[in-house]
């Protein structure tokens, strides 16, 4: 994951980094915010993946949103596309995470 965070830190490193694996820059970007997302302590591949499709792309995203705002979203698209089994991160769980995302220093440019 570092190494993914540190070649994809920029737009420049993205691209050469798409290219010689051979995915589209889009993916890229994907990988490198899950990858960024995976910097929170409790944030895994399922809760990455959920907060993606609530719209919450990165610790930015996160540290930056009213945390009651991506519970819903959570709690919407959990329920339309099942990406947990287990139960959504609570709103005290969210708020945990954005203040820890507060202390992280962003990465992803």
């Amino acid at each position: 994951m570092n190494d993914l965070l540190t070649a994809g830190a920029k737009e420049a490193g993205r691209r050469g980094v798409a290219n010689d694996v051979g995915v589209s820059y889009l993916m890229l970007v994907k990988w490198a915010c899950q990858a960024d997302l995976f910097r929170v302590e409790g944030v895994d591949a399922n809760y990455s993946s959920l907060l993606e499709s609530a719209g919450v792309n990165s610790v930015v995203d996160l540290s930056q949103k009213d945390p009651a705002l991506p519970f819903k979203a959570l709690r919407a698209v959990n329920r339309e596309r099942k990406l947990v089994g287990r139960r959504i991160p609570s709103v005290e769980t969210i708020v945990g995470w954005a203040n820890e995302d507060k202390e992280l220093k962003p990465i992803i440019e």
